[in-house]
């Protein structure tokens, strides 16, 4: 890969056959036969090389118009004219192009006789003849005509740079010795490199620039783009872009399509719509010469840690072509190929998780050439169409915790980078050896981040640590139209699950410091169930609803890490912010004191009640007695 890596240039034919007359002015030419003119390429790219075939020779005249024509130095042979003639003949393309002095009902280049040596330009000024009439404002026929010519042309017979020229100084200069119609070949100098050859382009070399030997090309750059962006089916997002339509009602959707029976299966869409899900997109802006190449092929290769469990099925519905539009047109290709590479060769160790050696897992999507895909139509493409892939994974235990690098993972796009090439004659269509292809590869990373979270339990007066508080974690989701709470199952710390059934849900306990600590939360709003309380303390009569809030630069990554607990919010420290926690406070307030019997107390009041019991029967006998006397 070169040092410079760049986008790549995938130029349309600038098609300046401008006025190629046969009529015999020779008188009337501006220029010489012989002498040498300069062709300049402004803007080539470094690493290429551009090569100049001459296919016609003969007189220009000063309105451009070029006569006495003659085949060019190209040619190897009579042979090789004669066998490049009848590959005209037989082009299918060229068949549907008679030209406008063609007689419309068979192939334009039909009854040009072979070469003869008596008379060399007789067939040379009847091919040239059909490319003038009326084929400048085309391009599929004079694309197939250049095709057809590289197949014929002598390969050493190319002019190239000028030696004393930097060929990358803003321009890249060609001499060659004759007027004449030349083609231009964009090429690679050794191993293609991971950017795009142009179309070919045909020209005359007459001078258009006032020095009267120089005759200037600024190519077209086209440049295909590839990204990958990452968010939660939830309401927060890990990432820089909020899809609404990988949502819970796009997983509700996505479960009810009965067409997907086969491949999302019951235990798949479990794992969606209750684990710490989060999706992928993979997008390919096609290159504004799409339609120029003979196939593109597309493949998308990703590696994900450990930590990222793809989905199997979870693609179904959501690879499609997107046009400017907004129109979708779904592909025949509908599924990921997911492997588990620890199934298949050694190990390797995950930089994410230290002292671990662990698994990858590889996404694979070979798209094969999109140009034969059934359901796309080429004449509706437009510059800003792009393809997009959209996938699951699930967040395992032990994933990083971090907001440096996260859950990082990089995919990778394979593509066809020369529109010039063909498939080898006897390939066939849907093999899937793709070795012949020339191919360029750009590559995009994303970061799942997740966060812990510490609490201590207290006293709401004293702030003194409670141990024994006893917890269940949830959250709530909305899919379609019902609401569900989702309680949390915990392994070695980390969310792995969640279910509906409290009884499956995990206890989390406050220990002798009153801490307790989950690992794999997202930057969403969660609840804490409080079922047992510390002896002599009171249960809350509702759930303690905490929030962590993790804002995102523009390419994704946490700036800042806060939650709030009850309303108390606190924002993480340098130190907990790199080791992505939070922490927050749950209190707890003492029962009431009730007054107690069976003490000394109780004593006194039983002696109290004897003697005024007794009192009030003396008082009683005195009384009667009195009466009495």
């Amino acid at each position: 890969m070169k040092t410079m890596k760049k986008l790549f240039a995938l130029l349309l034919a600038v098609l300046m056959v401008m006025g190629m007359a046969t009529t015999a002015m020779a008188d009337t030419a501006a220029y010489p036969l012989e002498g040498y003119y300069t062709i300049t390429i402004n803007n080539p790219v470094e690493g290429h090389v551009y090569k100049a075939y001459q296919i016609f020779t003969g007189a220009l005249s000063s309105d451009g118009v070029l006569s006495t024509i003659q085949w060019g130095s190209a040619f190897p042979d009579d042979e090789t004219r004669n066998d490049f003639i009848e590959a005209l003949q037989a082009d299918s393309i060229i068949d549907k192009y008679p030209g406008l002095k063609g007689d419309g009902t068979s192939n334009p280049f039909s009854g040009i006789p072979d070469y003869s040596s008596t008379d060399p330009g007789a067939s040379a000024d009847k091919v040239a003849d059909v490319v003038a009439g009326g084929w400048v404002y085309n391009k599929s026929e004079i694309m197939a005509f250049a095709d057809v010519l590289m197949a014929y042309l002598d390969k050493n017979a190319a002019f190239t740079q000028n030696a004393v020229t930097n060929p990358f100084n803003g321009k890249y200069e060609i001499s060659v010795d004759k007027t004449g119609y030349y083609l231009i070949e964009d090429t690679w100098a050794g191993d293609a490199p991971d950017d795009g050859a142009s179309d070919y382009l045909l020209l005359i070399n007459r001078p258009n620039d006032g020095s009267n030997t120089n005759t200037v090309i600024s190519p077209k750059i086209s440049v295909p783009t590839f990204n990958k962006t990452v968010h939660t089916t939830l309401d927060g997002t890990y990432s820089k872009y909020v899809d609404s339509e990988i949502s819970d009602s796009g997983l509700d959707t996505l479960e009810r399509d009965t067409s997907n029976a086969d491949k999302v299966k019951p235990e798949a869409m479990q794992k969606l719509s209750s684990s710490n899900a989060v999706w992928f997109k993979l997008e390919s802006k096609l290159p504004d010469q799409f339609r120029n190449y003979h196939q593109y092929h597309l493949k998308f290769v990703d590696i994900l840690p450990a930590s990222l469990n793809p989905v199997e099925g979870s693609s179904q519905g959501n690879i499609y072509l997107l046009h400017e539009s907004g129109e979708k047109v779904p592909l025949e290709t509908s599924d990921i190929l997911i492997e588990n590479l620890n199934e298949n060769k050694e190990p390797v160790a995950d930089p994410n998780v230290q002292d671990k050696t662990v698994a990858y897992y590889r996404v694979t999507l070979d798209l094969g050439d999109i140009r034969t895909q059934g359901t796309i139509d080429l004449n509706k493409l437009n510059l800003n169409d792009t393809i997009v892939i959209k996938y699951a994974a699930t967040l395992e235990p032990g994933a990083a915790l971090n907001t440096a690098e996260g859950n990082e993972n990089e995919a990778t796009m394979i593509y066809s980078n020369d529109m010039n090439q063909r498939s080898p004659v006897g390939h066939a269509p849907d093999s899937d050896d793709h070795s012949w292809l020339k191919t360029g590869k750009l590559t995009s990373s994303a970061s799942v981040y997740t966060y812990q979270a510490t609490f201590t339990k207290i006293d709401s007066v004293t702030k003194a640590p409670l141990a024994g508080a006893k917890f269940y974690l949830y959250r709530n989701r909305t899919i379609g139209e019902n609401t569900n709470t989702y309680y949390a199952k915990i392994t070695d710390g980390y969310i792995n699950d969640w279910t509906t059934d409290k009884d499956q849900a995990t206890q989390l306990t406050s220990g002798n410091d009153g801490t307790f600590t989950v690992k794999g939360l997202d930057a969403l709003t969660y609840h804490l169930e409080e079922f047992e309380a510390p002896v002599g303390y009171d249960k809350p009569k509702e759930a303690v609803q905490f929030t962590i809030e993790a804002p995102v630069d523009t390419v994704g990554k946490p700036t800042s890490l806060t939650m709030s607990v009850g309303g108390v919010r606190k924002t993480s420290d340098e130190t907990n912010f790199a080791n992505a926690l939070v922490t927050g406070e749950v209190n707890n307030t003492k029962g009431n004191v009730l007054p107690e019997t069976g003490g000394i107390g109780t004593t006194i009041f039983y002696i109290v009640g004897g003697v005024l019991v007794l009192g009030a029967g003396a008082a009683f006998v005195m009384k009667r007695r009195n009466e009495e006397a």
